[in-house]
């Protein structure tokens, strides 16, 4: 079975990417991996191979045209993301608290090595 029939469609990936980097010293959304993809690109990629619902939050005046976000990405947008992560999650959660999903993975836009095989694990274990 492909990654893509697999999907879970019980299951929303929730990616968190309203950061400032401030640690990182640029905006780490952007920076480009080995592969040629950047970081914020290649965590969208794996969330989308394993989840049919994918959203993403973003400050509020961010350029998701700038930033590439694929079109099957939902936009989540966090007005009080400066105040840190936990607003930001909580901008995710109220954006799909009608959706018919049966549960919310958190993924955080920095992490993309998380394999297929662990967000496929997560995804069995919500369901």
């Amino acid at each position: 079975m492909s990654s893509i029939d697999s999907q879970n469609p019980k299951v929303f990936a929730l990616v968190l990417a309203a950061g400032r980097s401030r640690r990182f010293g640029g905006d780490k959304r952007q920076a480009a991996l080995p592969c040629g993809r950047t970081l914020l690109t290649a965590s969208l990629e794996n969330a989308g191979r394993e989840f049919s619902n994918v959203g993403l939050v973003l400050r509020a005046d961010d350029d998701a045209e700038a930033l590439g976000i694929p079109a099957h990405v939902t936009i989540i947008r966090s007005e009080h993301a400066d105040l840190g992560m936990g607003h930001s999650l909580a901008s995710g959660i109220a954006a799909v608290m009608d959706s018919a999903d049966e549960a919310v993975a958190i993924l955080l836009a920095d992490m993309p090595w998380i394999t297929p095989q662990t967000l496929r694990e997560l995804a069995s274990l919500a369901t």
